[in-house]
């Protein structure tokens, strides 16, 4: 999911001098989620080293400015809060990612979704442009792209 990212060829403008990646996960169901992003701290992106913060929804807009947040990790059962999130993360020029179907079609730029014969990736062009990002042609290839 993450490798996603470094397709975006403005994420080493956008980060300055390391990649930070904003996690809303509910509780249980994304903990898992959380703990392996948690851990990305040993990678770099773009040459930069990458770090990781979970954050809230209530304190979004606020968390977004204050850490510099280059990714946003939207996890499941925010379904209510989504349009909250993704007019924030346009407005923060913060690309956003997902693990939910639905959500890459409700606004959120890039899924990488579990399916029958492996994972899909799925590229909402509207959402990432929104959101500043400029994907890579061969990420585009290989997803099925929402135009």
């Amino acid at each position: 999911m993450v490798r996603v990212l470094a397709y975006d060829r403005k994420m080493r403008s956008r980060a300055g001098d390391r990649v930070d990646i904003g996690i809303l996960a509910t509780a249980e169901e994304d903990q898992v989620v959380v703990d392996v992003l948690g851990g990305l701290t040993e990678l770099r992106m773009h040459g930069l080293p990458v770090a990781t913060h979970v954050l809230t929804v209530s304190d979004l807009e606020k968390s977004l400015e204050t850490l510099d947040i280059d990714a946003l990790f939207i996890g499941a059962g925010l379904d209510g809060q989504l349009s909250v999130i993704t007019t924030l993360s346009r407005a923060a020029n913060v690309m956003t990612i997902t693990r939910t179907e639905e959500y890459v079609w409700a606004g959120v730029a890039v899924g990488v979704v579990r399916s029958d014969t492996g994972h899909r990736v799925l590229v909402n062009l509207p959402a990432a442009r929104a959101e500043g990002s400029a994907l890579d042609p061969p990420l585009l290839a290989l997803a099925e792209v929402i135009r």
